[in-house]
C-alpha cells in the first residue's frame, strides 16, 4: 500500500508533510515517555495512590433498571 501511495505521488500532497511531522512528534513523545516517565512511577506506587484515592470516594447508591419503556 505504501508503494502504491508513492506511485500515485501522494507523498507530495499538501497535507502529507504536516501529517509526517505530526507522527514524528508523536513518536518522539512516546520515546520520551518510555525513557523517562514510565520508569519514574512503579506499579506499587501507582497502586498505593489508587488505593488512597478510591478509599476517599464515598459510595453512591446504584440503581438497576430491568425494563426501559419508551
Amino acid at each position: 500500500m505504501a508503494e502504491a501511495g508513492e506511485n500515485d505521488i501522494l507523498d507530495s500532497a499538501a497535507n502529507f508533510a504536516a501529517r509526517l511531522k505530526y507522527h514524528q512528534r508523536r513518536a518522539l513523545r512516546d520515546a520520551f515517555f518510555d525513557a523517562s516517565i514510565s520508569n519514574a512511577v512503579t506499579d506499587d506506587a501507582a497502586k498505593k495512590i489508587y488505593d488512597e484515592k478510591i478509599g476517599s470516594v464515598k459510595p453512591q447508591q446504584e440503581i438497576h433498571a430491568r425494563h426501559i419503556l419508551v
